[in-house]
């Protein structure tokens, strides 16, 4: 159903449970909001959004520190990471405008950290706490690194999926020739994943 309009009468749930989704809704602010309707007062709200850590924290200025290797190899072009490598391919290849396929909150990148905490009180929940957590994948071939983009990219997935056969099978050839030779010269494919966790509460007595 519709998440921005649930079919749920008031006060119904005992917990409401979001992975990954809030990015993708038109009006993330109206989704939080029927969530909130639809608990129990009192009751609890645990939402998870892929992003990295907020600049902000202790733990966004550590995260920075170690990432500083990584970017050097990716500069020098030792490792492609997902999913930005097929995200820049599908803009040179797929290229259309943003306007029509992201919310305000995707449009943030990977610092979604802030923003989601006050969409959270803007829609009226308390007791807001948040953990992030970050891991990298290493991906072991390119077919292997082309699937996991098409698949987990909402960007890629969109566009190849309204694309002609023959744009995406360009688009894929290059796509793997490049992460071959990366592979042939001792660099890597990752995935680097990082979440954002939220936890909330609707207030007593609402």
């Amino acid at each position: 159903m519709d998440a921005e309009a649930l079919e749920f009468s008031d006060n119904t749930f005992d917990v409401v449970l979001s992975l990954f989704a809030l990015l993708h809704f038109p009006n993330p602010l109206s989704a939080l909001r029927e969530m909130r309707r639809v608990l129990k007062p009192g009751h609890a709200l645990v939402l998870a959004l892929g992003s990295g850590p907020s600049m902000t924290t202790v733990t966004g200025w550590m995260h920075a520190v170690q990432m500083l290797p990584t970017l050097v190899r990716r500069r020098l072009g030792q490792e492609l990471a997902a999913p930005a490598f097929l995200d820049a391919m599908v803009e040179k290849y797929l290229p259309r405008s943003h306007a029509d396929e992201q919310s305000a909150l995707a449009g943030h990148g990977h610092g979604r950290l802030d923003p989601v905490q006050e969409l959270a009180r803007q829609a009226g929940f308390c007791d807001i706490s948040t953990d992030w957590v970050g891991h990298h994948h290493q991906i072991a071939t390119a077919e292997e690194f082309w699937e996991l983009q098409r698949t987990f990219s909402s960007l890629a997935r969109k566009r190849i999926n309204e694309a002609p056969q023959s744009k995406v099978d360009e688009m894929q050839e290059a796509f793997i020739n490049t992460c071959q030779r990366v592979l042939a010269g001792g660099g890597k494919l990752v995935y680097p994943v990082g979440v954002v966790i939220l936890r909330a509460r609707k207030p007593d007595n609402k």
